[in-house]
């Protein structure tokens, strides 16, 4: 039973984390359409590594 619970609390926070990381993807990629903004800029408010933004750049 314990090993359930414990298991169900593992999975909820990687979907948490995976939301978070959803979200920051998007915040990213709302600052590079509006421009003039740094990528290091960009990374540091999303959150994301600047090696992240530029590939979110070269998909836009």
């Amino acid at each position: 039973m314990f090993l359930t619970e414990y298991n169900e609390e593992k999975v909820m926070e990687k979907e948490r984390q995976e939301g978070r990381q959803e979200r920051n993807i998007e915040v990213a990629s709302d600052m590079l359409k509006a421009g003039g903004m740094s990528v290091s800029f960009i990374a540091q408010i999303s959150r994301l590594s600047e090696e992240d933004v530029l590939k979110i750049q070269e998909k836009l």
